[in-house]
């Protein structure tokens, strides 16, 4: 299984992330994004 995190959850990271938890093969293991906000969201 590979691990990913998402750094940044503007338009491209708010795309990535339902894509890496919806993959078998992956695991979403954190966020991050400036914006504390948009990380307590995802």
């Amino acid at each position: 299984m590979l691990k990913v995190a998402v750094i940044g959850l503007g338009n491209i990271g708010n795309t990535h992330a339902p894509i890496y938890m919806a993959n078998e093969k992956t695991q979403l293991v954190a966020v991050c994004d400036i914006i504390k906000e948009r990380a307590d969201k995802a």
